[in-house]
Formats: C-alpha cells, sequence, structure tokens
C-alpha cells in the first residue's frame, strides 16, 4: 500500500501536462489522457479543470492533425459530456480561442457564467485572477477587461449611487489588481499588464476605502537557526505561505523540478517522510504531548514530524504528498564573483534581487540555515517573491554570524539603495511598467530589528 494515494488524479496529469511540450511524446499524451479522463470521476478533476483546459486550448493550433482530435475530444468530453457534473468548476474555467471547433464549447461556458449576479461574476474573476498560474491569472484578467468594458456604465452607476452590495466587491477587485500589479515585479508580464488596463476601466477609488479590507498576517518573528525546532517551525510556516501556492502552477520540466527538489529537501529536513507518516491521522493526546524549551525569549513546542505533517490544511498536504521522499536533484550552481554594491550596476530588479538573495545564501552560518537556503537557491532563480521573503533572514543571519567584510557588504548594499540621489529609473524600469517606489514600512521590513531593504 502506498501513501500517495489521496491525489492520484495529479500524480497522473502533472507528468503528462508537462510532456504536453514535447512535440515527440505530445500524441501519447493525449492517447493516455483520452482514457484518463473518462474512467476518473468527475469530482476528482475540480481542481485540475481549468488548467487542463486551459492548457489543451493553448496547444490545439500548434498541434499536428492527427494530435488536433484527441485535444478536441477530451475538451467536448469534460465541457459539453460533463457540464451538468462539473457545471461549478466550469464556471471558473476561461473562454477557449475563437475557433469553429470551440464554438459549442464556449457556447456553454458562456451560458454557465451569466447565470449569475454582476456581483457574483465579478467575484468570481477575482478569484480567477488571483489563481497561482501565470497562464491562468492573465486569461481571467483578459476575460474581465471585457467585462468591465461591457458593464462599464452599470458598474460606474452602482459605485456613484454607493450600492451597499456592490461597494465590497468593488473594493476587493481593486485591491486585487493593485495586488496583481506587483505580482510579478521587473519582469514584462501578463498579470500586471492586464491588471494596469483593468484599473484603468474601473477608475479611482478613496484609497482610505481600501484600509478596510483584510490585510495579510503579519509573519512570526524571525527563528533563531541554530535552534532545530526553531528551524523546522520556520520551514513549515516557509513551506505554506510561499511555496505551495506556487508549486501548484505546471510550467516546463526544469522550473517544475527546482519547486520540487527545494520542497522534497524541506520536508526531509523537517522529518516528514512516507515512514513517519503511517498510521492513524491523529496520535492520543497523551502521546502528543510535547516539551517546550525556552529561545529567545519564546516558547518553542517540540513537534514530532506526524504533528508538523497534520498540522498543515489538507489542500497543502494533498500538494505536498507528491514531493515526500522524491528523488528529484539539482546541479550545484557554480560560484561567481559579484560587484559590490549590486546596485546600480546591475540594470533590473529580478536581476538584483536574484544575485543578491544567491550570493548572501552562500554566505549564511550554521547547518540549519545552510540546509534550508540552500534548497532554495535554484528556486530563486525566476522567483522574485520568494527571494523577498527569505531575503530578511538571509540578511539578518549575515549580520549576526557572518564576518566583518559579509556585514560591511550588506552595508554597502543597503546605503547605494538608500543613499541621496538615487534614481529609480536606473533599475531599468518605469513605475508603471510594474515597480513602483514603495512607501518607507514597505522598503524597511524588519523594523526596528534591522534595516533591510526590499525593493519592489
Amino acid at each position: 500500500m502506498t501513501l500517495l494515494t489521496v491525489d492520484w488524479p495529479k500524480q497522473i496529469f502533472s507528468p503528462l501536462l508537462i510532456a504536453l511540450d514535447s512535440r515527440e511524446l505530445r500524441l501519447q499524451s493525449l492517447q493516455v489522457m483520452v482514457g484518463i479522463v473518462r474512467i476518473v470521476p468527475s469530482g476528482h478533476l475540480d481542481e485540475l479543470l481549468s488548467l487542463l483546459v486551459h492548457t489543451l486550448a493553448g496547444i490545439y493550433q500548434s498541434s499536428r492533425s492527427e494530435e488536433q482530435p484527441r485535444i478536441q475530444e477530451i475538451l467536448d468530453f469534460l465541457v459539453l459530456d460533463c457540464q451538468e457534473d462539473l457545471a461549478e468548476p466550469l464556471e471558473n474555467v476561461g473562454a477557449l480561442p475563437n475557433l469553429p471547433n470551440f464554438r459549442d464549447i464556449n457556447r456553454v461556458l458562456s451560458q454557465l457564467k451569466q447565470q449569475h449576479s454582476l456581483d457574483q461574476q465579478l467575484r468570481r474573476f477575482i478569484e480567477r485572477s488571483r489563481h497561482e498560474n501565470a497562464n491562468l491569472a492573465a486569461q481571467a484578467l483578459l476575460e474581465l477587461k471585457e467585462f468591465l468594458l461591457t458593464n462599464e456604465q452599470v458598474i460606474l452607476d452602482m459605485a456613484l449611487q454607493k450600492d451597499k452590495e456592490m461597494e465590497p466587491t468593488l473594493y476587493k477587485l481593486i485591491q486585487m489588481l493593485l495586488e496583481g500589479i506587483g505580482r510579478y515585479k521587473g519582469l514584462d508580464a501578463d498579470v500586471p499588464r492586464r491588471c494596469i488596463e483593468c484599473l484603468g476601466i474601473v477608475g479611482a477609488i478613496n484609497p482610505t476605502k481600501l484600509a478596510r479590507s483584510p490585510q495579510e498576517p503579519a509573519k512570526s518573528l524571525y527563528p533563531n537557526f541554530n535552534d532545530l525546532e526553531d528551524s523546522r517551525n520556520f520551514v513549515c510556516e516557509l513551506i505554506q505561505a510561499q511555496l505551495v501556492g506556487r508549486s501548484r502552477s505546471i510550467g516546463d520540466f526544469r522550473s517544475e523540478s527546482r519547486w520540487a527538489f527545494a520542497l522534497q529537501t524541506l520536508l526531509s529536513f523537517c522529518g516528514i517522510t512516507k515512514a513517519v507518516l503511517i498510521g492513524p491521522e491523529q496520535l492520543p493526546s497523551t502521546q502528543r504531548a510535547s516539551s517546550q524549551t525556552t529561545v529567545s525569549s519564546r516558547r518553542i513546542v517540540a513537534k514530532t514530524p506526524k504533528d508538523r505533517w497534520y498540522d498543515f490544511p489538507r489542500h497543502v498536504r494533498d500538494v505536498l504528498e507528491l514531493f515526500i521522499d522524491a528523488k528529484y536533484s539539482q546541479d550545484a550552481a557554480a560560484a561567481s564573483d559579484l560587484p559590490c554594491p549590486l546596485f546600480p550596476e546591475v540594470k533590473t530588479f529580478q536581476r538584483w534581487i536574484t544575485l543578491w538573495t544567491r550570493g548572501l545564501i552562500s554566505k549564511v552560518k550554521g547547518q540549519n540555515a545552510r540546509e534550508i537556503f540552500q534548497a532554495l537557491k535554484h528556486v530563486a532563480l525566476n522567483d522574485t517573491n520568494t527571494c523577498q521573503y527569505i531575503l530578511p533572514h538571509l540578511v539578518l543571519n549575515v549580520l549576526l554570524e557572518g564576518s566583518e567584510q559579509d556585514r560591511t557588504e550588506i552595508l554597502t548594499e543597503i546605503g547605494a539603495v538608500l543613499g541621496p540621489g538615487k534614481d529609480w529609473r536606473r533599475l531599468g524600469t518605469q513605475p508603471t511598467a510594474g515597480m513602483p517606489p514603495q512607501s518607507t514600512n514597505e522598503l524597511y521590513h524588519l523594523g526596528s530589528q534591522v534595516c533591510i531593504i526590499m525593493l519592489g
């Protein structure tokens, strides 16, 4: 009996979707998919439906004549044949390309969406536009733009009349668009560009109203990486808050393997293996009693690996099951000499934060810190959000435990960015392209503890 039984459709479809990128494997992958979608209970496809439809529709026109009928068969089955069983998840599926073969599919998708009120449709667009997969989010924003243009006058009238039911949704819409602009900082990405386009249609809103919307929960105090229990607490928080959501997006094999390697390594660091997870979900309370130690004026509760596993929400465990005791590997990255300071010699935000983060990873001290951050070294190559999440921890570790030269280089880097007369345009991106100057609170992430710049 194997542990990985809960989320088996994801385990099957994930490699098949990746294989579609290979022209040599596409036909075989599609043939396998045709059989699988007909035997998998429709309820198991809810979370995968948007990704399946979007991926298949996206490769249709570039596929060979023998491949297109397979794609058509899968899409027709999922949308036309299963529309009653999959009605709710199909409402979140984006429109397919405007092709004759997809006319019936788009008609069904449009009818499912139009049965809801304007407020309900906006809420669904907001949810879809926050999807971790950049392609699905961009597609949702493209449809949102058309929806806003079509209903521009109606939405304006509701805003002017201060419609009590519509007001909260409009505030959430603005908040989502502002968050979306900053999701891919420093990159010429579809998501922030389309968020700006939608924001231009909606128009301005009282900024004091946005302050009422829920904010992200404050991060916990910075861990003592010399303590194993505290280090594992940090890793579990990092996995749930930052890594799991990003890993759900199935992309090219290289990108997929980086996330997989990071997650498998961090789970192993926390002692979470198949062997320790065999058994009942909940241990008797007498066995779950934990010893406590005091570290840095905080109470650190010692947990077993099984405790940590079941502390994750179910949807998080469903994703992580794929990476327990996995066998992914990454080549060692060659060390390189970097100028100090990097800013403003490095011309883009993405490259600046990537180089600084990877440089600091090579300088962290302590066995626990090295194991944690080395696992993230390859992920940091193309994910600025993860870099921003771990950068304060890296800086603090090196400031406290690094050499005098390392500390001096950090202060020099911060001074170069915060020094007088610095022009944001020297990073190579205008503010309207997705990298506005940040507020003081955003720049100084550690507040009174340590001055760490978080450029965005």
